[in-house]
């Protein structure tokens, strides 16, 4: 009679306690089953829908070099001769100026719908539809010549918007053609470029931006002298990165280099916004002064991190921890 009032209690604990184990384990086995190239393809949008967002806010709410170009004499005068404008009208038009801020608003609208759609395409349907991309990534190589011209036309500076301005042509060539490795190789020379070009910066090669002192003195609270050093040892690892990444296709160091490129693109990014939100104590102002610059940055951390989930790395630690 014991044993018989025993046993199915048994039985419904062992079975509970197998039921319980599934549904935690469920994730685990997920992720390990999941197509690597569909979690790939999902970070790519992701990343992709930051950028254009991003750099939609920007233009909706702040500014754009576009009168970098417009306001050169020297390249607008003998277009203005044609028309029979002088250079001094045309400076001077408010018109002109209503135009330029219409034009600069326009782009911000247009990058703003190319995210929503980069997110959209995270349903197959949707990306057959990948010519949708490509007013986004025309206004994004735009930007990047315009602000590469403000800074004198120094290469590097071009050099920054490598995966800013590559992300957006490997989505529309995934959407197309599925994922592949020599778009995953390209996006990798990418993301080499763009942290070379960081480094190159940093090390003040280049001249440093002020803004990249500012940031390290009162993120980490030390002194000029400090943040400086600090930057050179963060050039250093960055043109390492670059150089790994770009001699080495694949491999347990260029797995762990890409991981170091996922946290260190992800605290450049954020750093962004803490520093505005240090100075204001205000997060709302923040957010809108500086969290556009912190979205369009992510996918510096996100391509990397898409880089290490095609190559399986999600996939390999998994089984190595199991």
């Amino acid at each position: 009679m014991t044993s018989s009032h025993w046993e199915p209690t048994s039985l419904r604990s062992g079975n509970n306690i197998r039921f319980a184990i599934q549904v935690v384990s469920a994730p685990i086995f997920a992720i390990k089953q999941a197509s690597l190239r569909s979690l790939s393809f999902s970070i790519l949008a992701i990343c992709v829908a930051f950028i254009f967002l991003g750099r939609g806010y920007q233009l909706l709410f702040f500014d754009a070099p576009l009168r970098a170009l417009l306001w050169d004499e020297s390249l607008m005068s003998p277009i203005l001769k044609v028309f029979g404008i002088s250079w001094e009208v045309f400076v001077g038009s408010v018109k002109n100026d209503r135009m330029i801020h219409s034009v600069i608003r326009t782009g911000g609208v247009l990058m703003t719908l190319s995210g929503i759609f980069s997110l959209a395409a995270l349903h197959r349907n949707i990306r057959r539809f990948y010519g949708a991309l490509i007013p986004g990534t025309l206004i994004m190589l735009l930007l990047a010549v315009l602000e590469t011209k403000e800074h004198f036309f120094r290469l590097i500076h071009f050099f920054e918007f490598g995966i800013q301005l590559s992300a957006p042509i490997a989505l529309m060539i995934s959407m197309r053609r599925n994922l592949s490795k020599p778009t995953i190789r390209a996006l990798q020379v990418m993301v080499a470029l763009t942290f070379a070009a960081h480094g190159l910066y940093a090390l003040n090669i280049w001249p440093i931006p002020g803004k990249f002192i500012d940031m390290t003195i009162v993120l980490l609270g030390c002194s000029q002298g400090l943040a400086e050093q600090f930057l050179m040892v963060a050039g250093i690892l960055d043109l390492v990165l670059a150089l790994i990444l770009v001699l080495f296709p694949g491999g347990r160091l260029v797995q762990f280099t890409l991981l170091y490129a996922v946290l260190w693109g992800l605290a450049t990014a954020l750093a962004r916004v803490s520093f505005h939100y240090t100075l204001s104590h205000d997060f709302l102002a923040a957010m809108h002064g500086a969290g556009y610059l912190t979205l369009y940055r992510l996918a510096h951390a996100g391509i990397p991190l898409l880089i290490l989930a095609y190559g399986g790395w999600f996939k390999s630690s998994l089984n190595a921890r199991s």
